[in-house]
This record gives C-alpha cells, sequence and structure tokens, in this order.
C-alpha cells in the first residue's frame, strides 16, 4: 500500500489543493477514497498562469455531466476562482490542472476537488521528428463524456511503458479507427485532413480549435470513418489534445509517415498562434 507522500509524488505537484472550495494540503488529502469511485474530470494546461482554453473545458466539463446524470451545481465563475486559487497558492505558472467530481455525487457528500498533476510535455525533437504509437483493439463505453476508465489507462500505460511508445491508438473490433487514449488523432491525405466523426470520440478542447483553424483558413477538415486498413495510404498524421498541443507522429505499427507535411505545418504554427492569443486575451481582462 502507498504511502501518504507517494500518493501524493504519483498523483499531485504542488503543495496544496483545492477541494469543496477550501485549500488543503496535498499530504492531508485522501486520495485513496476519490479514486476508488468513478469521476467526471477534465485535465486543464496552465501556460503563463493562465488556464488554457478554460470556457471551452467548463463546457465540456457540463456535457460530461449531464450524460452522467449529475446535475452541475458550479458556475463558470467558481470554477475559474478554484484556478486561480490553486495557481496562485502553489505559485506554479505552466502545468497541468485535474478537476474531478464523483459521478456518484447525487448520493455523495464529496464536491469538486481541484489539483496540479505530474505532466509529460513532447520535447522539441518530438515536434519535429514525430513519435510513434501503436494500435490497441479496444472502445470506450460511452466515449462523448470524460468519464475515469482506470482499467482502459492502465492498459494503455502497460503497453506505453513496455514498447516504448507515445501513445496507443485505439482501434473497434471491426477495424474502425476512433482515437488515441489521451489524444484525438487527425491524417491527411493530399490536401485533406481527415478525422473521426465525433460520435466515437470524446471531443477534444484542441480537436475544436483544429476546426476553428481549418475553416477560418480554408484547409478542407472532414468527419469520416476511417478503417485501420487506411494506415498505409495516407501522407501524414498527428495527434491532438491538451499536453501533446498538435503533435507529429512518424510511426503507426510498422507504418512510417512524414514529419514535414507543410499541411501539418501549418496547422501547428496556426494552433500556437491561437494560444498566444487567448493568453493575451486573459491577461488584459
Amino acid at each position: 500500500m502507498l504511502k501518504n507522500n507517494d500518493l501524493q509524488s504519483k498523483h499531485f505537484r504542488g503543495d496544496f489543493l483545492v477541494s469543496n472550495g477550501a485549500l488543503i494540503k496535498c499530504s492531508n488529502f485522501e486520495f485513496e477514497k476519490l479514486s476508488k469511485q468513478p469521476f467526471v474530470y477534465e485535465v486543464i494546461r496552465v501556460i503563463s498562469s493562465v488556464p488554457l482554453f478554460l470556457e471551452d473545458h467548463f463546457e465540456r466539463f457540463e456535457r460530461s455531466m449531464r450524460i452522467a446524470a449529475i446535475s452541475n451545481p458550479f458556475l463558470f465563475s467558481e470554477i475559474n476562482a478554484t484556478l486561480q486559487l490553486l495557481i496562485n497558492s502553489n505559485s506554479i505558472e505552466n502545468g497541468n490542472i485535474k478537476i474531478v467530481y464523483p459521478a456518484l455525487s447525487k448520493t455523495s457528500t464529496s464536491g469538486l476537488t481541484a489539483f496540479f498533476i505530474p505532466h509529460k510535455y513532447p520535447n522539441s525533437e518530438q515536434y519535429r521528428k514525430g513519435v510513434e504509437i501503436v494500435t490497441l483493439i479496444q472502445s470506450r463505453t460511452n466515449p462523448n463524456a470524460k468519464i475515469s476508465n482506470p482499467d482502459l489507462r492502465k492498459q494503455a500505460d502497460e503497453i506505453i511503458a513496455n514498447r516504448n511508445v507515445f501513445e496507443v491508438l485505439l482501434i473497434e473490433e471491426s477495424g474502425i479507427i476512433t482515437e488515441c487514449s489521451r489524444a484525438n488523432i487527425f491524417f491527411i491525405k493530399q490536401d485533406q485532413i481527415i478525422t473521426s466523426p465525433e460520435s466515437l470520440i470524446l471531443k477534444g478542447i484542441t480537436r475544436e480549435y483544429i476546426f476553428k483553424i481549418c475553416n477560418q483558413n480554408g484547409i478542407s477538415l472532414k468527419e469520416k470513418i476511417i478503417h485501420q486498413s487506411n494506415l498505409q495510404h495516407v501522407n501524414a498524421t498527428f495527434i491532438t489534445g491538451t499536453s501533446p498541443k498538435v503533435l507529429p507522429v512518424c510511426k503507426i505499427d510498422e507504418y512510417s509517415y512524414t514529419t514535414d507535411n507543410p499541411l501539418l505545418l501549418k496547422v501547428m504554427e496556426l494552433y500556437n498562434k491561437e494560444i498566444d492569443k487567448y493568453i493575451l486575451k486573459r491577461k488584459v481582462q
């Protein structure tokens, strides 16, 4: 059994978390009680003390709670205040924050808990050369809601560690590609970007911004069913998510891809500009 300080280093970053509006030392928090039940959650990236795309995360948090049949008792202003308290109390300017709310909270006294978590961001070489991922025959029960799935998370983490890859790509038994365990995936074929329909995946916040960027810049982006057999026919591919942002993929199983595709590089550049624009807007408010 993990000791409390071991749990802290595994699950938390920083000295404090916020639970039910109260600032609590991480070392005094009983994380095991929280981890034993399913929960609705969000992971939010903080850059220069700004929670990135917080409004979008709040909307998805509300949507996940509705799917889980939980009434949302929180206002956006409350979530924002909770995160600012967490950021200021820990003096952490950059990192990932996880907010969780027990999925059984309609019969529970537990409330919203927010804390910094350990993170691993891609390095400059990975952005330049791309990362390797492998496929896994697995599907989510309810892909549209961000609800914890410890069995899938454990299986994916073991594959990532044992095979020394960056991610796993989930594929249904029928061969239909859905998404990665922590990220959405896009494919480039000639001058078009392709991704799985939203009915099959968790609508990532970064994914939504890719759609916005493509629409604003005349880039062709289409949702369509993608079969595993199509992996050999695409020119380039990339994953998107809170931690990786827009990250090129150089290999999926035995198939290799270019990482200097002009369309891919353009999307990466435009997304980074979108981040800069949001941070500037939040800082002048």
